[in-house]
């Protein structure tokens, strides 16, 4: 736990983990190496470089951070350009409640940015963040897949750096091609963009290293506005071979209600219906007129300690927009009764009038609570529902790890790893197929996946590896059965393995056929570190 620090006028990093891979003289590729860090409520401003970056993470968490007035640094040598708060190498990580200003490029021409999803990450979620006025983009992307960035703000970013003018800028940028290259199954969704500044535009894109295609990428259910009198901007500047499957569902609002331009592959659009035409998206797309009149506030705020939801639950009546209309209500949260509402003290938003709040509570703790109606235009109401309750005991749940949950293609770990098996000799398996989503054995079809297995000449094997000493409850939620039938589907044997000794079946082999599902075992079992 990293948190309450005030940190400040430093050369390079205010907070940062990673690991070196004495071997290869290399960083270390993983993300097994940092479980659950967590990085909380800590204050950095006036540094040479970057912010806070969490390397070789998993499972941790960076919330509730401000960071401002970084990438300070004006002379030559520097070869990373800076960022505010980011992940790299990391995988099931969330980024949430932070905000971000001022950053600068420590004269590198690279970067500059607020927020930065970086290569060889998976599984992130950027939620709940304020991105603004930075040099560079308010959120970046380099290579990566399966990640999320929903439910920020971003405005006054002024665009300027190498990976593009959006407000919103995703890449495929990483000097590891060999090891993950290509942005995949990125959701960008339920932001609100700000095109407040010449030139820029919500969101770009742009492919800028060698190696896979990108696929499964969506901008959905975002809402942007176009500020008035501003010089240039866009609603989209797609790249070519920066491709962005999903583009739809958007609410985009101007001055005249009918503003609309964006490039794709070099080809400018000037209206909404040529764009839908030549692209096909954003069939649901909808144009507005800005809206600058702020919604009412709720009233009626409750909370009360749930134990059954191990949270606070929280309820409030409905507000009223005339304009754009109720997007949210933001939950803020704070230990004093007096406390003014920022990012810093955010625990979530609600479509609806009610909440739970679980974010890092304490037991037998007072909190209290302010409910601010936003609209889609950001405008928010002038007063606050207000709550408190007093916690009861939160309890701790166990630690769980899943093997479909925490499944990764980009590196092995951070506990699991996949393996092939002759005898009594296990290999890792090497390499990744996307079709497939599995780690696989060469050409053959011997790979493991998110939650299948397949044999081909050798044994296919999941592999748990111990984190620290303790017990442990082996179960799974679904029984084992073939997927698959046809010619040659005659069947698999399976067996569980505790380090050389079977503990699954008694003896022998379970066998598994086509259309008769096995109950998966169900035991508890001691466990020593690294076994």
């Amino acid at each position: 736990m990293i948190r309450d620090n005030e940190i400040y006028n430093l050369g390079w990093r205010a907070i940062g983990t990673g690991g070196w891979d004495t071997a290869l003289s290399d960083n270390l590729k993983s993300s097994a190496l940092f479980y659950n860090v967590k990085v909380l409520n800590n204050t950095a401003y006036l540094l040479g470089n970057q912010g806070i970056v969490i390397g070789n993470g998993n499972h941790g968490a960076i919330k509730w951070n401000i960071v401002h007035d970084g990438g300070q640094y004006t002379g030559t040598g520097v070869t990373w350009g800076p960022g505010g708060i980011w992940p790299v190498a990391s995988s099931y990580m969330d980024v949430m409640f932070n905000e971000v200003y001022n950053m600068s490029d420590s004269h590198t021409g690279f970067d500059g940015s607020g927020l930065n999803i970086d290569w060889s990450n998976e599984y992130i979620n950027l939620q709940y963040n304020y991105a603004h006025d930075n040099k560079g983009n308010g959120i970046t992307t380099m290579a990566n897949i399966n990640s999320r960035i929903t439910n920020n703000i971003v405005k006054g970013n002024r665009g300027g750096s190498s990976i593009g003018v959006g407000q919103i800028a995703v890449s495929d940028f990483t000097v590891d091609t060999g090891r993950y290259s290509g942005t995949k199954n990125l959701v960008i969704e339920k932001n609100l963009i700000v095109v407040d500044k010449v030139n820029t535009s919500a969101i770009n894109s742009i492919d800028s290293s060698m190696g896979d295609n990108w696929s499964g990428n969506a901008f959905q259910n975002n809402q942007i506005v176009l500020a008035n009198g501003v010089a240039g901007t866009k609603t989209y500047a797609i790249g070519t071979g920066a491709e962005i499957d999903t583009i739809n569902a958007n609410r985009i609002y101007s001055g005249s209600g009918t503003a609309f331009e964006a490039s794709r592959y070099g080809t400018r659009y000037t209206s909404l219906a040529a764009w839908r035409t030549a692209t096909g998206s954003d069939t649901d797309t909808i144009l507005g007129v800005l809206d600058t009149t702020a919604p009412t506030a709720p009233t009626g705020g409750t909370a009360a300690w749930n134990g059954g939801l191990n949270g606070i639950s929280l309820s409030w009546n409905g507000a009223a927009d005339s304009g754009s209309g109720i997007s949210h209500y933001n939950i803020y949260r704070s230990t004093s009764p007096t406390f003014v509402p920022s990012y810093r003290y955010m625990v979530g938003e609600a479509e609806t009038t009610s909440f739970n709040d679980k974010q890092e509570l304490q037991s037998e703790t007072t909190y209290y609570y302010k409910i601010e109606t936003e609209d889609r235009n950001g405008n928010v109401s002038p007063v606050y529902a207000a709550a408190n309750a007093t916690s009861g005991t939160v309890s701790v749940a166990p630690r769980k790890y899943e093997a479909s949950r925490d499944f990764g293609i980009i590196a092995q770990g951070p506990v699991w790893e996949y393996e092939r098996a002759d005898g009594s000799a296990y290999t890792k398996l090497m390499g990744t197929y996307a079709p497939w989503k599995m780690w696989r054995n060469g050409t053959t079809y011997l790979g493991v996946g998110e939650n299948v297995q397949a044999p081909e000449g050798s044994d296919a094997v999941r592999t748990w590896i111990a984190p620290e000493d303790g017990q442990i409850a082996l179960s799974a939620s679904s029984a084992i059965q073939m997927v698959n039938s046809g010619s040659g589907a005659d069947g698999v044997r399976v067996k569980v393995m505790k380090n050389s000794t079977q503990i699954w079946p008694s003896s022998g082999w379970q066998s598994v056929i086509y259309g008769a599902p096995v109950l998966s075992p169900n035991m508890t079992l001691n466990v020593v570190k690294g076994g």
